[in-house]
């Protein structure tokens, strides 16, 4: 008679362990991406401010060059920032269609990706 009631308790036990395995792996997965994240997202940053500083010297020189050029500087800076200008809205028109789809597609594939091992989509 004890029997059935001591294997419905092994297997509660079990049971109790199994959840809480999974949600130590759940955890760990989640802390994992977390990190991955937030990795990616600081060399994109670090990526990013470079870039800024390049494209601002960029500008700036071209700006000055053209001014020489020119013998105008504020005719060379006004062509810089039209062709800032033109760059802006060209992104703005070709935002949604290409921009913002892609950007959603790489953060999906960076938080569904199985693992490190996983290579197929790369």
């Amino acid at each position: 008679m004890n029997e059935p009631i001591d294997r419905i308790a092994h297997l509660f036990e079990k049971l109790k362990t199994y959840i809480t395995l999974q949600i130590e792996i759940a955890s760990l997965t989640a802390g994992e991406k977390a990190a991955q994240l937030l990795a990616k997202l600081l060399s994109g940053g670090a990526i990013v401010f470079f870039a800024v500083f390049f494209f601002l010297f960029a500008g700036l020189s071209s700006g000055f060059a053209l001014g020489a050029c020119l013998g105008s500087y504020a005719i060379g800076f006004l062509l810089i920032a039209a062709f800032y200008l033109l760059i802006a809205v060209v992104i703005i028109l070709c935002k949604h269609k290409y921009i913002e789809k892609s950007l959603t597609d790489v953060f999906i594939k960076m938080l569904f990706k199985k693992n490190q091992g996983d290579k197929s989509d790369e």
